[in-house]
C-alpha cells in the first residue's frame, strides 16, 4: 500500500470508537468502511448505551473519515445538542436530547429549506454548502469556500456533521 501526503496508508483509516460500547478503542478499518462496520468491530453497544438516541440520530450507513471518533451516549446522559462536535479536527457523536429543538442540522444531509432555517443562510448560501459535499468537519464549510467567515460564526454552532 502506498501512504499519502498526510501518512495515511491509502486503503485503510484509523477510528476511534467510545462511550456505550463493548470494546471502546482505536481500530483501523478498510477506506470506504461505515459506522456499522466499526460497531461490528467494536462489538456493538453496550447494555448502557441510549437505544432512543442510537435509532434517532446515528447514521449506521455514514461512511467513515480517517481520525474521526464515535461517541456513544448512555441513556442516563444529558446533553443539549447532539452530533459532531468539533475540536481539532476530531468528530464525536454525542449526546441526549429532550427536545427536537436542540438538534444541530447536518450539513452533509440537509436540504436547501433545512439550510434556509440558518440564521443568514439563504438560498444562494445554502446551494453552496450542499455543492461542496460531503464534510468530514464543519470546519471545511470555511476551507472549502461554502461560506464567508461573517456567516460561517452565526452558524458554527448549530451544524454538524453527523
Amino acid at each position: 500500500m502506498n501512504a499519502t501526503a498526510s501518512g495515511q496508508i491509502s486503503g485503510e483509516i484509523t477510528v476511534e470508537i467510545a462511550g456505550e460500547i463493548l470494546k471502546p478503542g482505536v481500530y483501523k478499518l478498510p477506506a470506504g468502511s461505515r459506522i456499522d462496520d466499526l460497531l461490528v468491530t467494536a462489538g456493538s453497544f453496550s447494555v448502557g448505551a441510549d437505544g432512543v438516541w442510537t435509532d434517532k440520530y446515528l447514521n449506521r450507513a455514514a461512511k467513515l473519515t480517517d481520525r474521526q471518533k464515535v461517541y456513544i451516549p448512555s441513556s442516563n446522559q444529558q446533553s443539549s445538542a447532539p452530533g459532531a462536535k468539533n475540536s481539532r479536527g476530531d468528530q464525536t457523536v454525542s449526546g441526549n436530547f429532550t427536545s427536537d429543538s436542540n438538534v444541530l442540522i447536518n450539513i452533509n444531509t440537509a436540504s436547501a429549506a433545512e439550510l434556509d432555517s440558518l440564521p443568514g443562510i439563504g438560498p444562494v448560501y445554502g446551494q453552496s454548502i450542499i455543492e461542496h459535499r460531503p464534510y468530514s468537519n464543519v470546519d471545511e464549510l470555511l476551507s472549502k469556500g461554502a461560506l464567508k467567515p461573517s456567516v460561517y460564526q452565526k452558524v458554527k454552532d448549530l451544524v454538524t456533521v453527523y
